[in-house]
């Protein structure tokens, strides 16, 4: 359906793939991004409900890194949860993805600046060291299984 649409809206655009060095460049003077998946009137994706819930895919991420606003459904629960606790855009139910009413300059500002102050709080400068705790507890864990 999503050809389909950009075949007609000149507003909408479908862009092939590209080296994840170059996406948020090509991408950051859009409005928003989008996470539109096509759920049935249960929620249900692929008939695997559990995907909609707890799954968050990379595609986020690059949203995020060039600086977009996000626009995903509110049957990704997780996505949903952390769109909105860090007002990062807008979730909205799969079947009523209707997006003029909440488009406006002034959310999409907001949701802009809430982006860019996300992205400086937890940058990897950051975030680096807690990163490498991780790392290190996994390693560790990881090492003291193998000596059982």
């Amino acid at each position: 359906p999503f050809q389909a649409i950009s075949e007609h809206d000149p507003w909408f655009r479908i862009q092939m793939g590209v080296a994840p060095d170059r996406l948020a460049d090509l991408i950051c003077e859009y409005d928003f991004g989008a996470l539109p998946y096509l759920v049935g009137p249960d929620g249900v994706l692929d008939r695997r409900p559990d995907v909609m819930r707890f799954c968050i895919g990379t595609k986020i991420f690059a949203l995020l890194e060039a600086g977009l606003p996000i626009v995903c459904v509110k049957e990704q629960t997780m996505v949903t949860e952390f769109v909105e606790e860090h007002g990062l855009g807008i979730s909205l139910p799969a079947q009523d993805f209707s997006l003029r009413k909440h488009l406006t300059p002034e959310n999409l500002h907001t949701w802009r600046a809430n982006v860019q102050r996300y992205n400086r709080d937890y940058g990897m400068d950051k975030q680096i060291v807690q990163l490498e705790g991780i790392y290190g507890s996994a390693e560790a864990n990881f090492r003291a299984q193998r000596m059982r």
